[in-house]
């Protein structure tokens, strides 16, 4: 996910150029073939505009998810190597995050 001045735009050019199936929310939701666990393991595709507050704390212009196994045990990895966790965990109907 990332920024972009005219986000329905971009979007676009990603759906008529590169074959992004768009959603209702302006996204796509990328299916993993040969997936057959529980939650489908889908990966979420989008462009904020520019005036979102998605990325907060952060003023960086786009925004990666990474899957874990194990967010609980990932977040006791990382502190015990002094990282700091800026927010989170967080838990939503989309997953937990950090």
């Amino acid at each position: 996910m990332w920024y972009s001045g005219d986000s329905e735009a971009l979007a676009a050019w990603y759906r008529d150029h590169l074959g992004l199936p768009l959603v209702d929310f302006g996204g796509a939701i990328l299916k993993w073939s040969g997936e057959t666990v529980e939650d489908q393991r889908l990966t979420a595709w989008h462009v904020a505009s520019k005036d979102s507050e998605w990325f907060s704390p952060s003023l960086s212009p786009f925004m990666i998810n990474y899957r874990v196994d194990d967010l609980d045990q990932l977040l006791e990895q990382l502190r015990a190597a002094d990282v700091t966790v800026v927010q989170g965990p967080e838990h939503h109907e989309n997953g937990k995050f950090v």
